[in-house]
C-alpha cells in the first residue's frame, strides 16, 4: 500500500454474497505425502466433535489418472472365395465377426478412458466399520489433479458433542497407475483422532497412529442459532509503523482510524471493534481479535475485518513483517458462525488472497489485483 486515498478505502476486486452458517469444528491442515485410494483401498481419519452438528468437510486431496492413447490397427477385409458352395458363406461371416471382436479388444487394451479412477465418496461413521451416518460422492472431472481441499457437502447430520467419529473415503473404481491421494502428516500433528487404512474394501482397518490425514470439519452449535438480533463486530488494523529496519505503510493507521471513525458514525458500537495499530498490530493479536470476535457473534450478526499495511502476493504483513497468509486468515474466518463476513484489505497484491479467502457468507473487498501494487 502507498499514499493514503481521500474519501475512500480502495476499490472493489471480488464480491462474493452468498451465504452460509457453519464453521470449522475439527481440522488438520499439515502434509507431506499421500495415500492411494482406488478400489479395495480406502482411508479414514477418526476425529472427536465439539459441535452437535456436521454440515460438510473438506479433505487434502488430488487425482491421479494414465492419459489416453489409441492403438491404431487396419482392419482389413477378410477375402474368401466362395467356390465351395454356400456353407463357406456362413463360415465367412462367422470369422468376420471373431475378428471384428478381435480387433476390437485389442484396440481398446490401449485405451484408458477418463473416469476409469471412478467416482468418490466421503460419509462420516460413529464407527469405522459401521453404516454411514451421512455421504456426498463426486465424479473425477470434480477432484483435481493438483493437491487442493475439496468440499463434500452432504446433508447435515446430528452428532453427539465429544463424540468420535470417522471420515470414510473410498473410490468406485482404479488401479496402481489410477487412484485418488489422500494427503498426510506422518508426525500424528492431530490430537484428536488417528488415520486408518483398508486393503479389504472397509472389511478390515489398520490404524496408523502416527499419521494424520488433512481434513476439515465443519458444523454448528447450538449457541450460534441467530438469537434475533443483529449485532456488528469489527477487527480493525493498520500499520504505519513496523518496527526499526522496516518500511513504513504510509497512512495506514490513519486510514484505521477514518474507517473506526465511518462505522461508529453509522451506529456500531465502539466496545464492538477491537482496534489495533501498528507494534499493536502483531500477528498473535490478530488472530487473538478475530477468536474474539467469534466468542462474541453468532449466525445472524455482521463481522468486519478491516487490514491496512504492507503485502505481497498471497500474504499481508503483520508488525515486525510477520507474514499473515490468505490461509491462515481463512483458517480464522472459518470458525465464524456468522453468515454475513465482511473482508477489506488494503495492501499490495491484495486481489492474489480472492481465491483463498473467498467462499458462501463472505464479501471480499480488495484494494489491488493479483499483480498491482496498491498507492
Amino acid at each position: 500500500m502507498g499514499a493514503k486515498s481521500a474519501g475512500k478505502i480502495g476499490k472493489v476486486f471480488s464480491v462474493s454474497t452468498s451465504f452460509s452458517e457453519d464453521e470449522i469444528d475439527q481440522e488438520q491442515n499439515e502434509s507431506n505425502n499421500g495415500y492411494r485410494i482406488y478400489k479395495d483401498y480406502w482411508a479414514a481419519q477418526s476425529f472427536k466433535t465439539c459441535m452437535e452438528r456436521i454440515t460438510r468437510v473438506k479433505i487434502l486431496i488430488n487425482r491421479t489418472e494414465k492419459k489416453s492413447f489409441s492403438v491404431g490397427l487396419s482392419k482389413s477385409s477378410l477375402v474368401i472365395k466362395n467356390s465351395f458352395g454356400l456353407g463357406l458363406n456362413k463360415i465367412k461371416e462367422s470369422l468376420l465377426e471373431k475378428k471384428s471382436s478381435f480387433l476390437n479388444k485389442l484396440s481398446n487394451r490401449g485405451r484408458m478412458p477418463l473416469g476409469k479412477v471412478g467416482s468418490i465418496t466421503l460419509s462420516i461413521r460413529k464407527d469405522i466399520d459401521g453404516r454411514d451416518l451421512t455421504k456426498k460422492t463426486l465424479s473425477p472431472e470434480e477432484i483435481r489433479k493438483d493437491a487442493d481441499w475439496i468440499e463434500f457437502d452432504f446433508p447435515d447430520v446430528d452428532v453427539e458433542q465429544g463424540g468420535t467419529y470417522y471420515i470414510v473415503v473410498r473410490a468406485s473404481g482404479g488401479d496402481e497407475k489410477n487412484f485418488y491421494k489422500w494427503l498426510y502428516m506422518c508426525v500424528g500433528p492431530y490430537e484428536n483422532g488417528n488415520a486408518f487404512i483398508s486393503d479389504d474394501h472397509g472389511a478390515t482397518w489398520r490404524i496408523r497412529s502416527s499419521w494424520d490425514f488433512a481434513f476439515k470439519v465443519y458444523g454448528r452449535l447450538p449457541s450460534e442459532e441467530p438469537d434475533g438480533v443483529v449485532d456488528r463486530w469489527a477487527v480493525i488494523v493498520g500499520i504505519e509503523n513496523y518496527g526499526p529496519g522496516h518500511k513504513r505503510g504510509w497512512y495506514a493507521d490513519d486510514d484505521a482510524y477514518d474507517m473506526r471513525n465511518v462505522l461508529i458514525s453509522h451506529g456500531w458500537q465502539d466496545s464492538h471493534i477491537k482496534f489495533l495499530t501498528n507494534e499493536e498490530g502483531t500477528k498473535e493479536n490478530i488472530k487473538s481479535a478475530i477468536q474474539w470476535m467469534d466468542s462474541n457473534e453468532d449466525s445472524d450478526d455482521i463481522c468486519l475485518f478491516f487490514f491496512c499495511g504492507h503485502g505481497d502476493p498471497g500474504i499481508v504483513y503483520t508488525y515486525g513483517w510477520c507474514a499473515l497468509s490468505g490461509w491462515e486468515l481463512d483458517a480464522e474466518f472459518d470458525k465464524l458462525g456468522s453468515k454475513n463476513v465482511a473482508v477489506i484489505l488494503n495492501s499490495c497484491y491484495s486481489g492474489s488472497m480472492e481465491s483463498r479467502l473467498a467462499q458462501s457468507g463472505r464479501v471480499i473487498l480488495m484494494s489491488s489485483k493479483s499483480n498491482e501494487i496498491s498507492w
